[in-house]
């Protein structure tokens, strides 16, 4: 009978941490995406030039956000867009895909087990794959409505532009509409999420055991830029074919993703998909940086110490 109580309260400390994970992973998305909103926007706007045939589409990215500022100053034109939807999809995601990843990874391959790091390794990507679908999946509505946003500027930045966004693809598409776009996303998210989380789970422990790093702010920032790199790679072809999805024309949607994909190869061949690169590694090594100093500190400051 003790053992069972024992068992019980051991399963009950269990949960209170993945909650407690949850809910630190889901103000770090939210406080992370306020910061890095601007950049998003960014992204946005530049991988849509090409599909609205705008003259600025020949700009480099930096004047391209100078003209943008000059034009429509950097609140209306970067920051507010999209703003809201961007932070309630990055809490509902980053809450589930950093929330779950912990539990399932050591479910998978125990961290007192003897495996060794290439089983490790197979565990994070596994962990990271499952948790950034699931957690893509739930926040698909609130990216769709951010995307297209993002891609109208300024004309998005007026109060109550998401909820109007939200009510016209509801009425237009019904509730299925909300997730226009979704398996690409959840196949962007699965991969962002699987390669971030590996190549930062991966450094950290690679430089720990090397001595090369103590456990730490220095690390987690060290292992951050590695996992921008990482996941950029990873992502962008993905992205563009989203993206372009996301704000296409009926007659373009009318040929599904692939089409949207088919369009980008034929008119700027292989290396349209990896048009944004700078622009979303830009994007995500802040992101990147600031999700994971976050997460850790706020880990560490609740008593559920810095990841493993």
């Amino acid at each position: 009978f003790a053992q069972d109580q024992d068992i019980a309260m051991s399963a009950e400390t269990e949960c209170q941490k993945i909650l407690a994970n949850i809910t630190l992973s889901a103000a770090t998305g939210a406080i992370n995406m306020f910061i890095t909103n601007p950049l998003d926007s960014l992204r946005i706007r530049w991988q849509v030039l090409p599909n609205i045939g705008s003259t600025s589409a020949n700009l480099s990215v930096i004047s391209f956000a100078r003209e943008i500022v000059a034009a429509e100053g950097a609140w209306r034109g970067l920051w507010a867009p999209g703003l809201a939807p961007n932070c309630l999809g990055c809490a509902c995601s980053v809450g589930v895909r950093l929330g779950f990843y912990p539990a399932i990874r050591d479910a998978l391959c125990p961290p007192d087990g003897i495996d060794g790091i290439a089983h490790r390794s197979s565990a994070m990507f596994a962990s990271g794959l499952v948790a950034g679908a699931a957690g893509y999946a739930a926040a698909a509505p609130f990216f769709l409505v951010k995307t297209r946003l993002q891609a109208l500027g300024k004309e998005a930045s007026r109060l109550g532009a998401a909820m109007g966004e939200l009510s016209q693809l509801q009425r237009q598409h019904g509730m299925i509409g909300l997730w226009r776009g979704a398996p690409v996303l959840v196949a962007r998210g699965a991969v962002l999420s699987a390669s971030q989380t590996v190549a930062y789970d991966v450094t950290k422990a690679a430089c720990r055991s090397r001595g090369l790093l103590a456990e730490g702010p220095l690390l987690h920032a060290c292992a951050s830029i590695v996992a921008a790199v990482s996941l950029t790679t990873a992502v962008i072809p993905l992205d563009v074919v989203l993206t372009r999805y996301q704000t296409a024309s009926a007659a373009e949607v009318s040929g599904g993703a692939l089409g949207c994909a088919m369009h980008v190869l034929r008119q700027q061949g292989p290396l349209g998909f990896t048009r944004g690169w700078w622009t979303l590694f830009a994007r995500m090594a802040p992101s990147s940086f600031f999700t994971f100093m976050i997460y850790e500190q706020l880990r560490q400051l609740f008593g559920l110490q810095y990841l493993k």
